[in-house]
């Protein structure tokens, strides 16, 4: 089970990363990086990118068994859903597209994340 919890939270962090890098994404592999050092300075880039790197990395920990992972997901959630909130976006549902709210997403994020650090390790 925690395994699967883990995967979920590899998946929900990956769709979170490839919503925050959706402005980048026409640009080679050669030029994104400079242009996520440029984007570095936006904290509405800036912070969902950084909440999915920590859930993508907290997610894969997790999955391959290691201690803390759920909690790393489970910060980069909170840094996820929190700064949507704080930067004005809402938790209310837009034609029922849910995945498109970071703010839902990392709130979805820090619930699955809360579940894997319940699971027993041995459950795995």
């Amino acid at each position: 089970m925690r395994r699967l919890l883990a995967l979920v939270l590899v998946l929900s962090s990956s769709w979170l990363l490839y919503h925050a890098l959706g402005p980048l994404s026409g640009l080679d592999p050669v030029a994104m990086p400079r242009a996520i050092m440029n984007a570095s300075n936006n904290p509405d880039f800036m912070m969902p990118f950084l909440g999915a790197v920590l859930g993508l990395l907290g997610g894969l920990t997790a999955f391959l068994g290691g201690a803390g992972g759920a909690t790393i997901a489970l910060v980069g959630g909170l840094i996820a859903a929190g700064f949507s909130l704080t930067a004005g976006q809402t938790i209310s549902l837009t034609h029922h597209r849910f995945w498109e709210s970071d703010a839902l997403v990392g709130i979805g994020m820090v619930a699955i994340a809360l579940l894997a650090a319940m699971v027993p390790q041995s459950d795995s």
